[in-house]
């Protein structure tokens, strides 16, 4: 099983990210964007996991504090992979989000799991392997803010050749 743990978003609230992915493909030459059902800001990715891990995983969940009630969204922002980008939206910094990604990581390394050693960088992502007609540094941005539904313990999956993530 493919896990990570996640600040989850409501429908409506994954309704408000959509825009911001069109508008990213209205300029990209090309791109894989992200599902609405995916919208999700990772704070942590497991990567394979053995699933009789699960309940000990299940159990790390339950002794989480609370995530922060919104989130400021303030840039379209870009990773490099080869010739193509992640582009994603970004969060302005937060202490609630980096002292619960802390927490998560700590309570991970106690229960043996292996952790994430690059530094954490929390986003949105709106697609991927995009190829942008200019720059995303170019694009005007209004923030915004999003509401946070809950941290959840999720799975990536691959369903009829497309991305799922659900909630275990």
């Amino acid at each position: 099983m493919r896990l990570f743990f996640a600040l989850t978003f409501s429908e409506a609230t994954k309704k408000q990210i959509t825009p911001y992915r069109d508008w990213v493909a209205s300029e990209a030459e090309k791109g894989k964007y992200t599902r609405d059902a995916n919208y999700h800001l990772t704070l942590e990715f497991l990567g394979e996991t053995d699933p009789e891990r699960v309940p000990q995983l299940k159990a790390i969940l339950q002794q989480l504090a609370e995530p922060p009630a919104t989130l400021r969204v303030n840039r379209v922002d870009s990773f490099q992979k080869r010739n193509k980008k992640i582009i994603w939206l970004g969060i302005e910094q937060d202490p609630a989000v980096y002292q619960l990604q802390q927490q998560l990581i700590s309570l991970l390394r106690e229960a043996g799991f292996a952790t994430e050693t690059r530094p954490y960088n929390p986003h949105i992502t709106l697609g991927r392997r995009i190829v942008l007609h200019k720059p995303e540094s170019e694009f005007s941005f209004q923030p915004f803010d999003l509401p946070v539904h809950a941290i959840a313990l999720m799975e990536s999956k691959r369903e009829d050749d497309k991305l799922i993530y659900e909630t275990i």
